[in-house]
């Protein structure tokens, strides 16, 4: 499996504005509702995702650190993981061993995010799908979760 690296340029709050100001049929997905379940530990910015993500029709599911995020998959089988590395209680990396040692779960694609400057090494080194540097492009961001919601 290849990792494909990405890291882009700072975001502003406008630009998810403009995401989600776009054409109602832009960028919607052309089936059922696929389900994404967001881990990230900044309550804003995992609002902000939530919320771009049902605008775009996916199924969200958030929280707020690995622990809860492992509760979360007793009740859900997302489609996607976003997952931020750097978290209180229980880390991404400890997050992502746990669900790769889980055969029920190993194979749902996950995307790491995170700001740390090893990032792209931990990301190689968990079998993520995908990564990106925060500030992360929501616009690229949603590109990638479409792509591993199929």
């Amino acid at each position: 499996m290849t990792l494909k690296l990405q890291s882009w340029r700072p975001y502003h709050p406008d630009e998810i504005v403009k995401t989600l100001e776009r054409p109602a049929d832009q960028g919607k997905l052309g089936h059922s509702m696929a389900s994404v379940l967001v881990v990230e530990d900044h309550a804003d910015l995992r609002d902000m995702l939530a919320i771009l993500l049902e605008s775009e029709g996916f199924d969200v599911q958030t929280a707020g650190n690995g622990m809860e995020a492992l509760h979360s998959l007793e009740n859900m089988r997302p489609d996607v993981i976003l997952l931020d590395l750097m978290m209180p209680i229980m880390s991404g990396d400890e997050f992502r061993e746990r669900q790769l040692a889980d055969p029920r779960y190993k194979n749902v694609p996950v995307i790491c995010m995170t700001a740390a400057h090893d990032g792209r090494e931990r990301a190689e080194r968990l079998h993520a799908d995908r990564y990106f540097q925060k500030p992360v492009d929501f616009d690229r961001l949603l590109g990638a979760v479409r792509e591993h919601a199929r």
